[in-house]
């Protein structure tokens, strides 16, 4: 995210914050500046406290099987976010927008019914 004071940038991959701050770059020489737009200033990492993915995804399981409130995404969302991603790759290979109509793609138009009576079946 860019503003007038720097750049923010967010990295979810490795979970980390930068803020990149624009400099502020004085002349002497009364001709034209050596360069236009922001120059480089301060770098701040930001801490985020972060936990290991691998054990929030198993406790997360556990809450589900457990049938406690947990964040759990349907088969049916992870299908339609997969229809999402295929659709970005395919607008970016074919330098073209994509339309999406909800309830077309994928299996939106199923429901998640075939999962009642099992561990992972709303209740």
């Amino acid at each position: 995210m860019t503003g007038e004071r720097g750049c923010l940038t967010a990295n979810t991959l490795s979970t980390e914050l930068w803020f990149y701050r624009n400099g502020s770059v004085t002349t002497s020489s009364t001709g034209s500046p050596p360069f236009r737009g922001a120059s480089e200033g301060d770098q701040i990492r930001y801490a985020i406290s972060k936990r290991e993915a691998l054990s929030v995804e198993l406790e997360s399981f556990r809450d589900a099987i457990l049938q406690k409130p947990a964040d759990v995404v349907t088969l049916r969302q992870g299908v339609d976010t997969l229809g999402v991603a295929d659709a970005i790759l395919a607008a970016s290979r074919d330098c073209a927008a994509v339309t999406l109509d909800a309830g077309v793609r994928g299996f939106s138009n199923h429901s998640d019914t075939w999962l009642i009576g099992s561990p992972w079946g709303n209740k």
